[in-house]
């Protein structure tokens, strides 16, 4: 179940990392409605969820939309490479969680856990476990969100 927040919360200002090591905050999103999604390689609900954010990347990602799933797991960014092959993810970027802190900051304890960013950078809403994020609800919401 989607629970919005009202009013929007702000983002925290903690870095993560993309598959080559540099250094991100959520403000290089900013200007765009964004869904972070936090995951990892061994949970199953994350698993089946990624094939339907990379639909999802697919069908709306561009300069008004993009999902970012960022792994929490602490093999390191080679296990998730090799997870995104393997499942042929090609419209999801790879980004890291280096101990968590993203999430922390989210508080954010459950995987997976998907947190709707508006254009400003703002929390609006989030889902706690898996979601079908391809169906027509979950395009409809974000949708919402983009105009």
């Amino acid at each position: 179940t989607f629970t919005a927040a009202d009013p929007p919360l702000p983002s925290p200002m903690v870095p993560f990392f993309d598959a080559g090591g540099f250094k991100h905050t959520l403000v290089d999103h900013r200007g765009r409605v964004v869904l972070v999604n936090f995951w990892t390689t061994w949970c199953p609900p994350c698993i089946r969820e990624m094939a339907l954010l990379d639909r999802l990347q697919a069908k709306l990602g561009g300069k008004d939309f993009e999902v970012l799933t960022i792994s929490q797991d602490r093999g390191g960014v080679e296990i998730v490479k090799r997870f995104f092959r393997a499942n042929n993810l090609g419209d999801l970027p790879i980004f890291i969680d280096r101990g968590s802190r993203l999430g922390g900051a989210f508080s954010q304890n459950l995987l997976p856990t998907s947190i709707l960013l508006d254009k400003r950078g703002r929390e609006v809403g989030r889902l706690v476990g898996g979601a079908e994020w391809d169906s027509e609800e979950a395009v409809a919401l974000i949708k919402r969100y983009i105009n």
